[in-house]
């Protein structure tokens, strides 16, 4: 083996080195040499050493030839760029782009020389081979070094049209004459490939024994054969046909206004009265169509039938064209409007026969709230009923802050558009108006929104739908969030949202440092609910802080229609109406309707409902107004307080007595089945 290098002595090239042969010398240099190139720009930076390159001032003029040529032959002194940076100046504009490749080629030359009398092959001077075999043998497992690269032979490239020399191959060879080939050898899978008469096209024709209507025998896959008979093939229906009324019968369309017709004088064949529709000018019309008529006025009919059709269309497409000019629009994205036609909102429309179902308006919030109102809310839930409305934000909401959509639900607006981006509660409300019909984005209105008598700003007008009440008991929650380091002082807020006289909200106590499993002491709400279609029951979570201000940690809405009774575990959701992981509150919820099963009204509903009419009552001493001009503030103050007393005992009477009959059904209930017992 040869000495390092390190240790080595000088010697002068092409004499024998010491330690080492002539010839080993010579394969040693061979495998390491290169030659010495001087760069005077080593110093700068990589993108300026290309600049400097020769070739680097004819790169677009390079670029431009290849762009307009199959083959551009470049010559240039060594060291000029072109090898290396004419591909750089490729993949630069973008000639690898879409999985193409720009290939650089370095061709090695096989040398055959003569030593001996037996012919010898190399690629390099100093490896030579007996037989080309061997040097392909070689190099596919030992990589070929050279001065630019180091490769190795993986893959031979096939050769072209290898099939033609295959035994299975014809290349002149009829359907017949290969049926007749297969015939005569009994065997299953016996195969040939055929040149068909199409270029670039082949059959394979094989030879498979089966059972027609039974068994297969399994030497081809028989869920990819099918019988065809000629007689059986059906054209494909095309989509023309398909919508058409006429099935069948209809082959295709013609544009009557762009063709021309002619009548034929002397006709067709054995036809005497026919009539030419040709797409232009019928004397040099490619496409023409030639149509016969049993008679000479059924083919007049025909023809001024056909003209009248041109002439209508060429005037309704002129009249497109000058109503497009006149109002700005664009007919081809005019007629795409089949449902809804937007126009300007008229109030004078409502209710009469100018009033359009395929109208819609849009308004902004600001021109939406002078509509959802007591005064205006019955008349704009008339539009409504008719009509589609489009609410969106005002443009000066600049933080894509949302406005409160109950009022235009409640009026019957069909798109409230709010800002989804927004993390709300107007947006978490819209979340659980379309958790219901299975969230499928679509929700109907409750069917007392079509009555001409219903009033949403009006308690009164609520016919035959009883008020009930929901009752709600927290009893505890578990992993609740929390904004920062510390430990959360959690209290619960129980909210009923929708119309005004149905709104109202409670609070449960704050629950101090403890976010992990807070429970709360027994403490039952109560929300008299007078539209229950359009309300919604809100839990949310808050945090005490220091300065005991509340932050918001967690929430859950839902529509009070689609609330089930009983002890029930509510996921907790974030402002973006997102799951939190393992946060849940657990509360007890049951719901009674205004009246019982005896036909008695509901001593909460009378209650709320009492309290409600003697406050809106001129006449009663507890209306506001009154109160705040007569009396003293003792006497102003003493009044509601005496109401809200009585209300009190009267929850306390009928919680009194529903206790006495349960406890009562419940003893009942014991001492029969004791006597039951008893009496075994």
């Amino acid at each position: 083996m040869a000495a390092p290098w390190s240790t080595m002595k000088f010697w002068k090239p092409g004499t024998e080195g010491p330690g080492l042969s002539l010839n080993e010398e010579r394969e040693a240099t061979a495998e390491v040499g290169g030659s010495i190139v001087y760069n005077p720009h080593a110093s700068l930076s990589i993108e300026k050493q290309r600049q400097k390159l020769p070739v680097f001032k004819h790169r677009n003029y390079i670029l431009y030839l290849l762009e307009n040529y199959q083959t551009v032959v470049i010559v240039g002194e060594t060291g000029c760029g072109k090898s290396t940076q004419i591909p750089q100046y490729l993949l630069e504009a973008g000639w690898a782009a879409e999985g193409k490749v720009v290939g650089v080629t370095q061709p090695r030359r096989v040398a055959a020389v003569s030593e001996a009398g037996s012919p010898k092959f190399y690629l390099t001077d100093n490896l030579v081979f007996d037989t080309l075999y061997s040097l392909i043998t070689h190099y596919q497992q030992v990589p070929l070094r050279c001065n630019e690269f180091e490769m190795r032979l993986t893959e031979p490239v096939p050769q072209t049209n290898a099939h033609e020399s295959k035994e299975w191959y014809h290349a002149n060879l009829t359907r017949s004459q290969a049926e007749n080939m297969l015939m005569r050898v009994p065997r299953d899978g016996a195969f040939l490939v055929r040149k068909r008469t199409e270029p670039n096209s082949y059959a394979i024709s094989f030879r498979w024994k089966g059972e027609y209507g039974g068994k297969k025998q399994l030497w081809f896959p028989a869920n990819y054969v099918e019988e065809i008979s000629p007689s059986t093939l059906e054209p494909e229906s095309s989509p023309l046909t398909e919508n058409s009324p006429l099935g069948d019968l209809l082959r295709g369309s013609i544009d009557v206004p762009s063709c021309q017709i002619a009548v034929r004088a002397d006709g067709k064949g054995s036809r005497q009265f026919v009539f030419t529709l040709a797409m232009g000018p019928v004397q040099r019309a490619g496409h023409a169509l030639d149509i016969a008529a049993d008679s000479y006025e059924e083919m007049q009919d025909w023809v001024l039938k056909i003209r009248d059709v041109a002439v209508t269309a060429d005037a309704r497409l002129s009249e497109g064209k000058m109503m497009e000019r006149r109002k700005k629009i664009a007919l081809e994205l005019s007629d795409l409007v089949v449902y809804c036609r937007p126009v300007p909102f008229d109030e004078d429309k409502i209710g009469t026969e100018r009033a359009c179902y395929r109208d819609m308006s849009s308004f902004p919030e600001t021109k939406a709230e002078k509509y959802v109102n007591k005064i205006k809310g019955k008349k704009f839930l008339q539009y409504n009923r008719l009509q589609l409305s489009r609410i969106y934000p005002k443009g000066q909401r600049l933080d894509s802050s949302n406005y409160d959509p109950l009022p235009m639900w409640l009026c019957g607006s069909q798109l409230v558009a709010l800002n989804f981006q927004t993390p709300d509660k107007p947006m978490q409300m819209n979340q659980a108006l379309f958790m219901l019909n299975g969230k499928n984005g679509f929700v109907l209105q409750p069917s007392i929104m079509r009555e001409e008598t219903f009033d949403p700003f009006d308690r009164n007008s609520l016919r035959g739908m009883e008020p009930i009440t929901v009752q709600i008991e927290v009893l505890g929650a578990r992993h609740l969030p929390k904004n920062g380091r510390g430990i959360v002082s959690p209290l619960i807020e129980i909210e009923v949202c929708g119309a005004e006289y149905d709104s109202g909200k409670q609070k449960t106590d704050s629950e101090a440092d403890n976010g992990l499993n807070p429970t709360w002491p027994q403490k039952k709400f109560h929300f008299v609910i007078c539209n229950s279609e359009f309300s919604f029951l809100r839990f949310v979570v808050y945090e005490i802080d220091m300065f005991n201000d509340q932050n918001f940690l967690a929430q859950a809405t839902f529509p009070v229609k689609g609330l089930k009774t009983g002890y029930r575990s509510i996921p907790l959701k974030n402002s973006f109406n997102e799951d939190l992981e393992l946060a849940v509150l657990l509360v007890h919820v049951e719901i009674f309707s205004g009246r019982h099963e005896n036909g008695d009204a509901s001593p909460f509903v009378v209650s709320a409902q009492s309290v409600r009419e003697r406050t809106s009552d001129p006449s009663s001493g507890l209306h506001l107004a009154q109160c705040g001009r007569e009396g003293s503030l003792e006497t102003r103050c003493q009044t509601p307080l005496d109401d809200f007393r009585l209300s009190q005992e009267h929850l306390l009477e009928h919680a009194d007595s529903r206790d006495r009959r349960e406890e009562f059904d419940r003893h009942g209930t014991l001492e029969y089945t004791q006597h039951v017992v008893n009496a075994e």
